[in-house]
């Protein structure tokens, strides 16, 4: 009989195990995670060539998860009551024609959602929402295309009552921005291939001074995923040489909502309070109407 009640179930406790992990580890975990309906039919030599670690690296992967032995992880695998299920491709989506970029860019960004919807099951948002509720201020922090994506996620948290702040990027040390950061405080960084310095540092910190630490990265053998609390994934697949954010941006969107729903009262409470000043904000043009158009 399987120990888990569902492929989300397992999922979840791989992604919340995988924070203790050895890198080599780590590396096992994030193939399995992304490809549980292909795990089951790999023999050992196989999944270690994939992963690229050695294949008493991938019996103590299954042991370390509470599994006699690979075998043992792969009947887990079969047995879980959902099965097997088919995962979004993975492969980089190529253009249909000169013409039909839009297109192209379009399907790319839907196949990074529908991959990121399946990374972070129910149990991972519910986990994080309740993290955020028990900070007293929370921080995000990123760098390049990751920095404007820090103030967007400040802006949807904000939205839901919560006490958020964007760290800057303009210091020679971003670091040093954590000088007032208390233990009852949390820190998301958000952390993109080619990973920067900074914001692991920023991470390293946090941890250091006791606070939570949440990455959002797009990989569980990435190296901020190592240095957080709580990891969300996001696939970032792009044409260009940089990060699409689409999915990251929805997976904000869904941790706020996430929050909003589970701490209605607090939530509704912000709202509230936000409608009134909008309500006698002179900046504002035009308010909520029952006006039909």
């Amino acid at each position: 009989m399987a120990r888990f009640e569902s492929t989300d179930k397992f999922r979840d406790f791989v992604l919340s195990t995988a924070g203790s992990l050895p890198p080599q580890q780590r590396a096992i975990a994030d193939y399995l995670v992304h490809h549980l309906e292909e795990v089951p039919f790999l023999a050992v030599p196989e999944l270690a060539d994939l992963t690229d670690v050695s294949e008493a690296t991938i019996v103590r992967f299954a042991q370390s998860l509470g599994f006699r032995g690979y075998r043992d992880l792969k009947i887990e695998l079969l047995q879980l009551p959902n099965g097997p299920v088919p995962q979004p491709r993975l492969e980089p989506a190529t253009l249909d024609g000169p013409r039909n970029v839009l297109l192209s860019v379009a399907r790319l960004e839907m196949d990074n959602i529908r991959a990121t919807t399946v990374l972070n099951p129910v149990e991972s948002m519910e986990r994080m929402a309740d993290a955020l509720r028990r900070a007293d201020h929370t921080y995000v922090f990123g760098m390049g295309v990751s920095a404007p994506v820090a103030s967007m996620a400040r802006y949807m948290l904000t939205q839901v009552g919560l006490r958020c702040s964007t760290l800057s990027a303009d210091f020679t040390s971003p670091a040093e921005q954590l000088f007032a950061l208390r233990s009852t405080d949390l820190l998301i960084g958000i952390s993109l291939p080619p990973y920067s310095r900074q914001t692991l540092d920023m991470l390293k910190v946090a941890s250091d001074r006791g606070a939570t630490t949440v990455a959002v990265t797009d990989s569980l053998a990435s190296p901020a995923a190592s240095l957080a609390s709580l990891t969300l994934l996001a696939r970032t697949h792009n044409m260009l040489l940089t990060n699409a954010v689409a999915a990251i941006i929805v997976l904000l969107n869904a941790l706020a909502t996430q929050f909003a729903v589970r701490h209605r009262a607090h939530s509704l409470e912000a709202f509230a309070h936000m409608s009134r000043m909008m309500a006698n904000e002179p900046n504002v043009a035009e308010t909520e109407s029952d006006e039909q158009p």
